[in-house]
């Protein structure tokens, strides 16, 4: 019983995270921060932003 609702909570996380909503809210953060200032944050939000797009395509394509 602790399992399924730990697996469910889980994926409901990965749902919210692997999501192309979550992905371009990354995207715009990432540009945000990272065009003005060049910090490191903003370039990893840009690029976790873009790896989302990506593996939603990839999923899209199977």
């Amino acid at each position: 019983m602790l399992n399924e609702i730990i697996v469910s909570v889980v994926s409901a996380c990965l749902d919210i995270f692997l999501s192309v909503q979550f992905g371009a809210f990354l995207i715009a953060l990432g540009s945000t921060i990272y065009a003005p200032t060049g910090n490191r944050i903003g370039k990893y939000c840009l690029l976790f932003g873009f790896i989302i797009f990506t593996l939603n395509n990839l999923i899209i394509d199977i």
